[in-house]
């Protein structure tokens, strides 16, 4: 198993993982302030660097480097 296979699995398991959770939460809880969403959205009221942050992830994530000829296999 090389470790692009693993990253992907890693990857794949992190979003599942905070799915369920949240599922939990919102079918369980008594309220939805411990949803990931409205978490996030109080914490980003606080600290706007939070939602700047996560864009400049997701670019560099969802951006090709070096154009979409060279990036994509």
């Amino acid at each position: 198993m090389d470790l692009e296979t693993v990253t992907k699995f890693l990857i794949i398991l992190a979003f599942f993982i905070v799915f369920v959770w949240d599922c939990i939460v919102m079918f369980f809880g008594k309220s939805l302030d411990a949803t990931i969403s409205l978490s996030l959205y109080k914490i980003s009221k606080d600290n706007p660097i939070i939602p700047f942050a996560l864009g400049v992830l997701c670019g560099h994530v969802f951006w090709p480097l070096g154009g979409a000829e060279g990036f994509i296999k």
